[in-house]
């Protein structure tokens, strides 16, 4: 998550990971604050940062676009 002006955060429901901000929605609703504490929806309900990594597959290496090595 990303706090300040323009608050987003990255959404990940294990099969996609996507940029939200406020006002998107997620299942239908909306997002009404970013904070550090987490995503905040219109339903009351306070979406948090996972505990410990997901697991799965991971994603497979890419490499750096020119200009910018590790």
């Amino acid at each position: 998550m990303v706090t300040g002006t323009h608050p987003f955060a990255l959404l990940d429901d294990g099969v996609t990971t996507r940029v939200v901000t406020i006002g998107d929605r997620i299942d239908g609703l909306v997002i009404l604050a970013i904070t550090a504490a987490g995503v905040r929806l219109a339903d009351g309900t306070m979406l948090t940062m996972a505990a410990t990594p997901p697991t799965g597959p991971s994603s497979p290496s890419l490499p750096f676009p020119r200009g910018r090595q590790p």
